[in-house]
C-alpha cells in the first residue's frame, strides 16, 4: 500500500519462512536490519522513490542473488549486504530507467 511511510528496523529479522519481500511504494527509507537473517529470501522489490538502504538491511541474506537499486539512492549503510554470500548481481538503475 501507498500509505505505509516507515517499516521500523529489525521488523521481520530472523524471518527464515521470509522468500520474497516487495517494499511499499511510500517507503523512502529501507530500515536498519529489517530483514537480517532472513536466510530463505531470494527476492526484494525496493520502492521506486527509496533514498536510503540503512546499516545491515539485508545482512545475512544468504538466498538473495540479484537486487535492483533505484537511482533515487544516495546513502547505502554500513554492512547492508553483508554475509549475502549468494549475492551475484547488483543492479544500479539510472536517473533514466
Amino acid at each position: 500500500s501507498d500509505d505505509v511511510l516507515y517499516i521500523d528496523g529489525s521488523a521481520f529479522k530472523g524471518c527464515t519462512n521470509l522468500k520474497y519481500f516487495v517494499f511499499p511504494k511510500g517507503i523512502s527509507q529501507i530500515s536498519c536490519s529489517i530483514l537480517y537473517d532472513c536466510v530463505n529470501l531470494s527476492f526484494v522489490e525496493l520502492p521506486p522513490m527509496v533514498t536510503q538502504i540503512n546499516t545491515c538491511s539485508f545482512r545475512g541474506c544468504k538466498s538473495l542473488s540479484k537486487i535492483i537499486i533505484p537511482s533515487s539512492v544516495n546513502v547505502i549503510g554500513k554492512y547492508a549486504f553483508y554475509d549475502c554470500t549468494n549475492l551475484k548481481t547488483v543492479i544500479l538503475l539510472s536517473e533514466n530507467e
